[in-house]
Protein backbone atom coordinates (compact mmCIF):
# COMPACT_ATOMS: atom_id res chain seq x y z
CA UNK A 1 0.00 0.00 0.00
CA UNK A 2 1.30 3.74 -0.99
CA UNK A 3 1.70 6.79 1.55
CA UNK A 4 0.45 9.54 -0.09
CA UNK A 5 2.69 13.03 0.87
CA UNK A 6 5.64 10.69 1.28
CA UNK A 7 8.42 12.24 -1.22
CA UNK A 8 10.95 10.04 -3.46
CA UNK A 9 14.56 10.28 -3.17
CA UNK A 10 17.15 9.36 -5.93
CA UNK A 11 18.11 9.89 -9.18
CA UNK A 12 16.06 9.94 -12.00
CA UNK A 13 16.81 8.13 -14.83
CA UNK A 14 17.25 11.88 -17.16
CA UNK A 15 19.79 13.12 -14.17
CA UNK A 16 21.96 10.00 -14.56
CA UNK A 17 22.30 10.11 -18.21
CA UNK A 18 23.40 14.13 -18.23
CA UNK A 19 25.29 13.18 -15.60
CA UNK A 20 27.24 10.59 -17.83
CA UNK A 21 26.95 12.29 -20.82
CA UNK A 22 29.25 15.02 -19.27
CA UNK A 23 31.81 12.53 -17.56
CA UNK A 24 32.35 10.80 -21.28
CA UNK A 25 32.86 14.80 -22.72
CA UNK A 26 35.32 15.16 -19.70
CA UNK A 27 37.17 11.83 -20.16
CA UNK A 28 36.83 12.03 -24.50
CA UNK A 29 38.78 15.22 -23.78
CA UNK A 30 41.45 14.02 -21.57
CA UNK A 31 42.22 11.35 -23.77
CA UNK A 32 42.83 14.18 -26.42
CA UNK A 33 44.76 16.11 -24.54
CA UNK A 34 47.09 12.83 -23.78
CA UNK A 35 47.57 12.32 -27.38
CA UNK A 36 48.11 15.69 -28.09
CA UNK A 37 51.02 15.58 -25.49
CA UNK A 38 52.19 12.65 -26.96
CA UNK A 39 52.90 14.10 -30.42
CA UNK A 40 54.66 17.38 -29.06
CA UNK A 41 56.53 14.95 -26.65
CA UNK A 42 58.03 13.19 -29.76
CA UNK A 43 58.42 16.79 -31.31
CA UNK A 44 60.36 18.30 -28.73
CA UNK A 45 62.86 14.99 -28.52
CA UNK A 46 63.51 14.89 -31.87
CA UNK A 47 63.89 18.94 -31.19
CA UNK A 48 66.35 18.24 -28.31
CA UNK A 49 68.49 14.98 -30.51
CA UNK A 50 68.62 17.73 -33.77
CA UNK A 51 70.44 20.30 -31.09
CA UNK A 52 72.66 17.45 -29.52
CA UNK A 53 73.70 16.26 -33.08
CA UNK A 54 74.73 20.00 -34.20
CA UNK A 55 75.90 20.78 -31.28
CA UNK A 56 78.45 17.62 -31.22
CA UNK A 57 79.30 18.26 -35.33
CA UNK A 58 80.25 22.02 -34.05
CA UNK A 59 82.52 20.58 -31.44
CA UNK A 60 83.76 18.06 -33.92
CA UNK A 61 85.02 20.84 -36.81
CA UNK A 62 86.05 23.04 -33.86
CA UNK A 63 88.58 20.43 -32.58
CA UNK A 64 89.55 19.93 -36.15
CA UNK A 65 90.53 23.74 -36.34
CA UNK A 66 92.47 23.72 -32.94
CA UNK A 67 94.38 20.67 -34.35
CA UNK A 68 95.14 22.79 -37.00
CA UNK A 69 93.21 20.81 -39.53
CA UNK A 70 91.68 22.27 -42.62
CA UNK A 71 87.91 22.59 -42.06
CA UNK A 72 85.98 21.81 -44.85
CA UNK A 73 84.18 24.05 -46.60
CA UNK A 74 80.66 22.23 -46.41
CA UNK A 75 79.30 18.95 -45.88
CA UNK A 76 76.31 16.72 -45.09
CA UNK A 77 76.14 13.67 -43.57
CA UNK A 78 73.19 10.85 -42.04
CA UNK A 79 72.61 10.22 -38.66
CA UNK A 80 70.63 7.55 -36.90
CA UNK A 81 68.09 7.69 -33.69
CA UNK A 82 71.46 6.36 -31.84
CA UNK A 83 73.43 9.17 -33.15
CA UNK A 84 75.95 6.59 -35.44
CA UNK A 85 76.75 8.43 -38.87
CA UNK A 86 74.81 6.53 -41.47
CA UNK A 87 77.46 3.52 -43.60
CA UNK A 88 79.64 4.21 -40.11
CA UNK A 89 80.27 1.43 -37.55
CA UNK A 90 77.35 1.21 -35.64
CA UNK A 91 74.46 2.68 -38.08
CA UNK A 92 71.09 1.26 -38.94
CA UNK A 93 69.38 1.56 -42.40
CA UNK A 94 67.39 4.44 -42.35
CA UNK A 95 69.56 7.15 -41.15
CA UNK A 96 66.80 9.48 -39.15
CA UNK A 97 68.71 13.25 -39.41
CA UNK A 98 70.19 14.95 -42.07
CA UNK A 99 72.91 17.47 -41.03
CA UNK A 100 74.52 19.70 -43.06
CA UNK A 101 77.41 22.14 -42.43
CA UNK A 102 79.56 24.91 -43.78
CA UNK A 103 82.26 26.76 -43.11
CA UNK A 104 83.01 30.54 -44.36
CA UNK A 105 85.41 32.81 -43.66
CA UNK A 106 84.00 36.00 -40.98
CA UNK A 107 83.99 39.42 -43.63
CA UNK A 108 85.28 41.27 -40.81
CA UNK A 109 88.54 38.80 -39.86
CA UNK A 110 88.73 36.89 -42.88
CA UNK A 111 92.23 35.19 -42.19
CA UNK A 112 91.48 34.30 -38.32
CA UNK A 113 87.90 33.76 -37.99
CA UNK A 114 85.71 31.58 -39.50
CA UNK A 115 81.63 30.87 -39.12
CA UNK A 116 80.97 27.61 -38.31
CA UNK A 117 76.92 26.72 -39.60
CA UNK A 118 75.57 23.53 -39.13
CA UNK A 119 71.90 22.75 -39.34
CA UNK A 120 70.16 18.76 -38.75
CA UNK A 121 66.91 17.80 -40.42
CA UNK A 122 65.27 15.56 -38.31
CA UNK A 123 63.47 13.06 -41.47
CA UNK A 124 59.53 11.77 -41.46
CA UNK A 125 57.97 10.84 -38.38
CA UNK A 126 55.10 10.29 -36.76
CA UNK A 127 54.80 13.23 -35.24
CA UNK A 128 55.93 15.15 -38.31
CA UNK A 129 53.67 18.29 -38.78
CA UNK A 130 55.10 19.47 -41.49
CA UNK A 131 56.59 23.50 -41.93
CA UNK A 132 56.68 25.45 -39.46
CA UNK A 133 57.03 29.54 -39.65
CA UNK A 134 60.14 30.24 -41.26
CA UNK A 135 59.86 27.65 -43.71
CA UNK A 136 61.50 25.08 -41.32
CA UNK A 137 60.40 21.73 -40.56
CA UNK A 138 59.53 20.79 -36.46
CA UNK A 139 62.24 19.57 -35.10
CA UNK A 140 64.81 21.19 -37.34
CA UNK A 141 67.66 23.25 -35.50
CA UNK A 142 70.44 25.42 -37.10
CA UNK A 143 73.43 26.22 -34.95
CA UNK A 144 75.86 28.96 -35.62
CA UNK A 145 79.68 29.83 -34.50
CA UNK A 146 82.23 32.07 -34.73
CA UNK A 147 85.60 29.51 -34.64
CA UNK A 148 89.23 31.12 -34.64
CA UNK A 149 91.67 29.29 -37.59
CA UNK A 150 94.38 27.87 -35.56
CA UNK A 151 97.89 28.42 -37.96
CA UNK A 152 100.06 24.89 -37.79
Amino acid sequence: MRTLGRSCTGFSLVETMVAVAILAAGVLSLARLFTLSAAVLERDNRSTFSAILAAQKIEELRTTSARGGALPLEGADRVDGRGAVAGGRGATAGAGYARRWSVRALPAHPDVLRVVEVRVRPGEGPADDGLVAGGRRAGEVTLTTIVARQDP
